[in-house]
């Protein structure tokens, strides 16, 4: 049975709800706030929460609800902007939601509104760091004539690209092994888009004679895995390594994908 609507009944249901939402500030979940504790900061009991709510669920639905201002445009757009910046600076477990939403410039309400938790936020920074690929640029679909002009063309874009989203990468990959789920989504965003079409385009200059036969997706992973490899020790050791500048670089990995590191290698072109 419902309570009746009177102002001291209101009054009472509007301090739990202000409990509710300041420990969600404080704490960044409900999974770690119980009904006690929040009967505790409203100075209540349990039991007149219960009057008022009939579960925890639903109190934190809407204590988590922030209202119409929640569904401005590009307030997610905004929230994912934050994410980005602060995310990469203080690493996954380092940032609280509440951080995000102070640099967002919204209440931790609604951010709650948009993302449930930090990998649903982090599956959303995958998706815009990997959302407008120009993958057709990169890896066309037509094949190609000359093999060492098109690598050398390839290699700097993606050494750039690699630079500019290196910053979440390594936050992904350390989550992924431990939540399949945020695995799952990495490859619909990345695999599907990215792994896919550049193994297609692999495959496709074997069919046209330009390559000789060998497992697509190995290729992809001996090209792209030692630029990422170049990108993250020249980000984190750049200072104690002898490591080439990206130009000079993507010359000398042209040159190692093509035609190895064997001196009398038939048809071998130095590059460097």
């Amino acid at each position: 049975m419902s309570l009746p609507t009177t102002d001291s009944t209101m009054e009472r249901r509007e301090q739990i709800l202000r409990a509710a939402r300041s420990l969600l500030a404080e704490r960044g979940s409900p999974a770690d706030i119980s009904v006690q504790a929040v009967a505790t900061r409203a100075g209540t009991t349990k039991v007149t929460v219960y009057r008022y709510f009939a579960s925890k669920a639903a109190l934190f639905a809407e204590a988590a609800a922030p209202g119409d201002a929640a569904e401005l445009p590009g307030r997610r757009e905004q929230i994912i902007d934050a994410a980005l910046r602060v995310v990469p600076q203080y690493g996954l477990h380092g940032v609280t939601m509440e951080r995000i939403a102070e640099e967002a410039g919204v209440s931790a309400a609604t951010l709650y509104w948009h993302f449930e938790n930090k990998y649903d936020l982090l599956a959303a920074m995958v998706e815009r760091m990997v959302g407008h690929l120009d993958i057709a640029s990169l890896f066309p679909p037509a094949p190609i004539q000359d093999a060492d002009e098109f690598v050398r063309a390839v290699v700097p874009p993606i050494l750039q690209l690699l630079d500019e989203r290196l910053m979440l990468l390594p936050i992904v990959m350390a989550e992924v092994t431990t939540h399949p789920e945020l695995a799952a989504v990495v490859y619909q965003h990345v695999g599907r888009h990215v792994w896919a079409q550049a193994a297609a385009f692999m495959q496709a200059q074997v069919d046209n004679g330009i390559f000789r036969p060998g497992h697509a997706m190995l290729r992809v992973e001996a090209l792209i895995g030692m630029l990422l490899a170049y990108s993250l020790l020249r980000r984190n050791f750049g200072a104690w390594l002898d490591l080439p500048l990206p130009d000079q670089a993507a010359r000398e990995f042209t040159d190692l994908f093509l035609h190895g590191v064997i001196a009398d290698s038939p048809g071998r072109c130095n590059h460097v």
